[in-house]
């Protein structure tokens, strides 16, 4: 897969997160957007990781808050 570009399977081997989970939190606000590219759902890798990121700092400041 390109660099800049993650598949579905990327972001759950990258996140531990199932689809459905995926999907829920995007729908919910709380995910990154995908974008469509033909039959494709792809996300923006520098987005995934940023929000990995702020995950992290999230449960570090707080780890009793649920993700």
């Amino acid at each position: 897969m390109s660099a800049g570009f993650l598949t579905y399977k990327d972001v759950t081997a990258m996140t531990t997160l199932n689809r459905a989970t995926i999907w829920r939190k995007f729908n919910a606000g709380e995910f990154p957007k995908p974008i469509y590219y033909g039959n494709r759902t792809l996300f923006v890798r520098s987005e995934v990781e940023a929000w990995c990121d702020d995950l992290v700092t999230k449960l570090r400041d707080n780890p009793h808050t649920p993700a």
